[in-house]
């Protein structure tokens, strides 16, 4: 992957997370709704990319650790208990085999990625903004808030979706190169 792309979707996971944050720091201040935002300058915008990114980082692994046991089980199912070679051992191989077949192994992951993370943003930034809405009784808020919590269920079907979509992927790619390499080797 490109360090530039990886860049990206930290940043954008960051940018996520900034937002819950900016709700939950509203309800921490009590800060009225409606009170104006401030003037932010290019340096401002810099250090709180900055931040963004490496709280993108966080989001990312706390993500990763808090639904590992759902891309393990897909894994398990795609490839069964008895796996020889592993599926990152398949993963590996198909990586190093065919750059066509790594970039679309590389972009689902991406998709994956995001699509986790934003499952903990979108449900954080829910609350939060439910938190502040209760707090201020500003139940404009509150739309925000059910959307958040809506967008975090739909968001947390279309990763379950793109993990099974991953190793059933890596599964069918291995297969394709090995009957390729057997298929070489033979001829």
């Amino acid at each position: 992957m490109a360090t530039t792309q990886l860049f990206v979707e930290l940043l954008m996971i960051g940018i996520g997370a900034a937002i819950w944050l900016t709700f939950l720091l509203a309800v921490i201040l009590r800060l009225p709704w409606g009170s104006p935002l401030p003037d932010l300058t290019a340096v401002h915008l810099t250090a709180l990319s900055g931040v963004a990114y490496v709280v993108g980082i966080v989001v990312d692994r706390l993500a990763w650790s808090a639904f590992r046991f759902a891309e393990n089980r897909h894994r398990d199912q795609v490839f069964g208990m008895d796996q020889d070679p592993s599926a990152e051992d398949k993963e590996k191989f198909v990586l190093v085999s065919s750059s066509s077949l790594r970039e679309q192994i590389v972009y689902n992951r991406s998709r994956l990625r995001i699509c986790r993370s934003w499952i903990l943003n979108f449900a954080l930034t829910g609350v939060c903004a439910g938190a502040w809405a209760i707090q201020q009784q500003a139940w404009t808020i509150a739309a925000l808030a059910l959307s958040g919590l809506a967008l975090s269920g739909l968001t947390a079907y279309t990763a379950n979706l793109l993990a099974r979509d991953h190793y059933v992927n890596i599964g069918r790619s291995y297969d394709f190169l090995t009957r390729s390499k057997n298929c070489d080797a033979a001829g």
